[in-house]
């Protein structure tokens, strides 16, 4: 089934601030939600806050991290793998294969804009991936949560969450392994961040008040989605 509603996200880390202008504002009229960053330095950090589809990154970038380090930092996590990636490149030939597409300098900004939008297209005929449990459903691919039917709105680290959980259901999953699989290995995250997002997921879900949580928390050991066999009432 085709992908509809993508969330279009698009990551710019480009030098020159007259192209990134110009870029920005036709993207935003086809509908993307665009961000900007001009440093390498802080690029991860803003690739973790706004969980781009698609990252315009230049080799020129100011910062201590290489360009090259970057791409292959990206796409050897499992958070950030599926993230494209085009270059923007001085070179005609480079030793950086980590991208997904090039786009050489000097350019003209409608041409980025177009493959830019090819890229878009093409996630949208993507197969969506969906995940069950209980009377829970998750688009992953277009961002959706949904419980008998009804729409659940949740932030991105909740969402992310809820994916962890679902995709292995009734296991006992320690704090450790779901801040690895939500913020990656070398974050540095307190248990308590993951104790907070638990239980707004937790009140998100609920159907009603005084439902019992699918989402048990299990003493020195973590979490586990696990719907009883009958919701009582407590």
């Amino acid at each position: 089934m085709a992908r509809e509603n993508i969330t279009k996200s698009v990551l710019l880390a480009l030098n020159d601030v007259s192209t990134l202008a110009v870029i920005s504002y036709h993207l935003e009229r086809y509908g993307f939600i665009v961000n900007s960053c001009r440093d390498t330095d802080l690029l991860i950090e803003s690739v973790h806050k706004v969980e781009p589809n698609l990252i315009v990154l230049d080799e020129d970038l100011t910062g201590d991290i290489k360009t090259s380090d970057l791409c292959e930092s990206l796409k050897n996590k499992s958070r950030t793998k599926d993230i494209n990636i085009i270059l923007v490149s001085n070179a005609s030939e480079d030793t950086n294969k980590f991208y997904d597409d090039k786009i050489s300098k000097p350019f003209a900004p409608s041409l980025l804009v177009s493959k830019i939008k090819v890229f878009a297209n093409n996630q949208m005929v993507e197969t969506q991936k969906i995940l069950s449990y209980h009377d829970i459903e998750m688009n992953v691919n277009a961002f959706k949560v949904s419980r008998l039917g009804n729409e659940i709105h949740l932030g991105p680290t909740e969402f992310k969450i809820l994916q962890c959980l679902t995709e292995l259901p009734g296991k006992v999953l320690s704090r450790e392994h779901i801040m690895n699989y939500v913020w990656g290995y070398d974050a540095q995250v307190e248990q308590r961040t993951i104790d907070v997002h638990i239980n707004r997921l937790r009140s998100a879900l609920k159907n009603t008040g005084d439902e019992v949580p699918l989402i048990r928390t299990i003493r020195a050991a973590g979490y586990s989605l696990n719907a009883p066999r009958e919701l009582v009432r407590v």
